[in-house]
């Protein structure tokens, strides 16, 4: 029998880095991010963020199609903030995001990483390379 574990470090982000996730919409994305996951099949790690963004690490097999499993949980989280909001405008993520396989070495740093998200933001000691989800430069420019 062959058993195959693959971790992905995932952030997604508000559209234009809004910072819109207060802490009861984070808490109720976190509950309906780890709920998606689950009923997929796979397994998070951790999750945490920032007003402007989520952060996620997640165990999966050998069977993930990435694209499908993001635009799920950006859809679904999407509606349920706007559900939670009485913005004028419409809650809504960047297109994209950052996904990226890490090793098993690598995953109790990058775990306790996204576990300290807040520590880390605070601190001014943050990853560059793990905040961006490649649509941040574009954000920035609008």
């Amino acid at each position: 029998m062959s058993r195959v574990d693959f971790y992905f470090h995932i952030v997604w982000a508000t559209k234009r880095r809004q910072p819109l996730l207060t802490p009861s919409k984070e808490q109720a994305v976190f509950r309906c991010t780890l709920k998606l996951i689950h009923d997929a099949g796979y397994e998070a790690l951790a999750i945490n963020g920032m007003p402007d963004h989520v952060q996620l690490v997640l165990k999966t097999g050998p069977k993930i199609d990435m694209s499908v499993l993001m635009k799920s949980l950006k859809g679904v989280t999407s509606s349920l903030v706007n559900d939670m909001t009485d913005h004028a405008e419409s809650f809504r993520w960047q297109e994209g995001y950052y996904a990226k396989t890490i090793t098993p070495v690598q995953l109790p740093t990058v775990f306790k990483y996204v576990q300290r998200q807040k520590e880390h933001h605070q601190s001014g000691e943050t990853h560059p390379a793990w905040e961006e989800t490649g649509e941040d430069q574009d954000a920035l420019a609008t």
